[in-house]
């Protein structure tokens, strides 16, 4: 909305690993290096990348 006020295109990707609510009764013990984390993270790179591609 405010990229359209400006005349420009904006996006965003999220990415989540999980459901806080049921996967994670204690919230220190998240652990932002494991494996799905990365694969999500790569991820969504490749969708943001892809959508980028696609406007040009």
């Amino acid at each position: 909305m405010f990229a359209a006020l400006k005349g420009l295109r904006a996006g965003g990707v999220l990415v989540v690993d999980g459901n806080a609510t049921v996967d994670n009764t204690d919230p220190t013990s998240y652990d932002p290096h494991r494996q799905v984390v990365q694969e999500g993270v790569a991820l969504g790179s490749a969708v943001a990348l892809d959508a980028l591609v696609a406007l040009a």
